[in-house]
């Protein structure tokens, strides 16, 4: 089975894929119970990348492999496929073969953009709705989308307390 996700915006980044990944894309997979998961490893969507324009940082692609290793008891092939920015490239290769050796993975994601997050509800409200009548079974409540930082109040401390 192949799911297409219409992002219609640049600048994605690892909050909002995961969020669709574990909402939409997960819940099929389990359903349809694979033996092997064969995974088209495109760094295109990757922090820096030219042609794809999102923003999707190493974590963020280690994360989403890490939701899959359950999946086929972790048989799972990477196939190199593309990327045009060869650090991200390589940063992001990094990050997946540390998530299939389970090791965890430093640095830094991606920081969710409000205008982004914006059209990320609805593309993923669009894509479950699509999706519903073929896997009735395979969707959960909606869960909470991700929402932009807010600043910090400053509390104030009374003496004595």
């Amino acid at each position: 089975y192949n799911i297409n996700v219409p992002w219609d915006c640049f600048g994605v980044g690892d909050e909002e894929n995961l969020c669709l990944f574990r909402s939409v894309l997960l819940p099929v997979a389990r359903m349809f119970d694979p033996d092997l998961v064969i995974i088209s490893a495109g760094f295109d969507a990757a922090a820096g990348d030219p042609l794809g324009q999102m923003n999707i940082y190493p974590l963020g692609y280690h994360q989403l492999l890490a939701c899959l290793l359950p999946l086929a008891r972790g048989r799972i092939v990477l196939a190199l496929e593309g990327g045009y920015n060869l650090d991200s490239i390589a940063h992001s290769a990094e990050a997946c073969l540390a998530a299939l050796m389970g090791e965890p993975y430093g640095g830094e994601g991606s920081v969710s953009d409000p205008e982004v997050l914006a059209r990320f509800s609805t593309v993923m409200e669009d894509v479950r709705a699509a999706l519903r009548p073929l896997w009735p079974m395979a969707f959960p409540p909606a869960p909470d989308l991700p929402k932009p930082p807010q600043p910090i109040e400053p509390t104030k401390v009374e003496a004595g307390a």
